[in-house]
C-alpha cells in the first residue's frame, strides 16, 4: 500500500467533510502538499506518495496503469463513503488521469495541473536528457537547483531537499519516461464526472496547447491558464491553486486569477 498523509476533518458518509485526494510531481513527494492542505483544513486531504517517492520509496514504479491501480486501492480504503475529489500536479496529473480513464473508483472531480495530451515533441531529445539528468534529482545540489526553480520559500528548502533525496533515482527516471510517451486515451471521452485542466502561463507550449484538447475531450471538462506563472504554480500562489480546488470541490465558478481556456473538438 502507497504511504499517505491524512490532514484535516476525517469522518464516514456523504455528509462528511469531502476528501481531496493530492497527487505530487516527480521527484518530490507528498510534502509538496503542505501550503495546500494548510489552506483546505476544513475538508479532509489525502497525500499520497506515489511509488517510487517520498514513504513509497520501497514500491517500485512499474508504469502510470499500475501507480494509478495504487492510488485506487488507498481511494477505495479510505474514502469511506465520502465524495472524492482528486487533484494532480505533473507527474501526478498524469497518474490521476490515468485513474479517471481506469473508471475506478468513483469520483466527485478532478483538477489536474502541468500534464500534455498526446506525446511530447521532440521525443526521442527529451529521453535522452532525461536519462542523463533525471538520475541526479534526488541529490542534494539538484534538488536545490529545483527548489529554486519552482519558488519553494528559503525557510522550506531544507525539507525540499530531504523530501527529493528519498526518492528513487531509477523509479524517477522511469515514471518522467513515462510521462514523456503519455497520449490521453479514447475512453476519456465517456468520463462524465467535471473535470479542470490547468497549466501556468509560462509552461511548456506543448502544455498549454493540450488544454483546449483535454477540455474539449470530455463532456464536463474546463479548462483554464494561471497567468504569469510557472509548471510548479501550486508553490508559486498556493492560495489562487488552493481556491482553485475549493472551486472544483464546491461547483463555484474559476477564481479571479485564471483564464478560462477555449475547449476545441475533440467529443467526436
Amino acid at each position: 500500500m502507497l504511504h499517505f498523509v491524512p490532514v484535516g476533518p476525517q469522518g464516514a458518509g456523504s455528509d462528511a467533510a469531502p476528501l481531496v485526494v493530492l497527487l505530487h510531481g516527480a521527484g518530490v513527494s507528498s510534502w509538496m502538499w503542505v501550503s495546500i492542505t494548510d489552506r483546505l483544513s476544513d475538508f479532509a486531504t489525502l497525500a499520497i506518495d506515489l511509488p517510487g517517492h517520498g514513504d513509497s520509496r520501497a514500491i517500485a514504479w512499474q508504469s502510470l496503469e499500475e501507480a494509478a491501480s495504487d492510488v485506487a486501492r488507498v481511494i477505495d480504503q479510505e474514502a469511506s463513503g465520502r465524495p472524492v475529489h482528486l487533484v494532480g500536479l505533473s507527474l501526478g496529473a498524469s497518474v490521476a488521469l490515468t485513474v479517471l480513464a481506469q473508471r475506478r473508483p468513483a469520483l466527485a472531480s478532478a483538477t489536474l495541473s502541468g500534464m500534455h495530451a498526446g506525446a511530447m515533441p521532440n521525443k526521442m531529445f527529451v529521453k535522452l536528457v532525461t536519462r542523463l539528468l533525471v538520475p541526479f534529482c534526488p541529490t542534494s545540489f539538484f534538488s536545490r537547483q529545483t527548489a529554486k526553480l519552482i519558488k519553494v520559500p528559503k525557510d522550506d528548502i531544507p525539507r525540499f531537499v530531504s523530501e527529493a533525496g528519498k526518492a528513487c533515482g531509477r523509479d524517477v527516471v522511469q515514471a518522467c519516461l513515462d510521462v514523456v510517451d503519455y497520449d490521453a486515451p479514447a475512453s476519456l471521452r465517456t468520463v462524465e464526472i467535471p473535470a479542470l485542466f490547468l497549466a501556468g502561463s509560462k509552461e511548456h507550449h506543448h502544455i498549454r496547447a493540450s488544454l483546449g484538447r483535454f477540455a474539449g475531450m470530455m463532456p464536463n471538462a474546463h479548462a483554464a491558464i494561471a497567468p504569469g506563472l510557472g509548471h510548479g504554480w501550486s508553490r508559486e500562489d498556493p492560495d489562487l491553486f488552493a481556491a482553485t480546488i475549493r472551486a472544483q470541490v464546491e461547483g463555484g465558478p474559476l477564481p479571479d486569477g485564471l483564464e478560462p481556456v477555449t475547449a476545441t473538438d475533440q467529443k467526436k
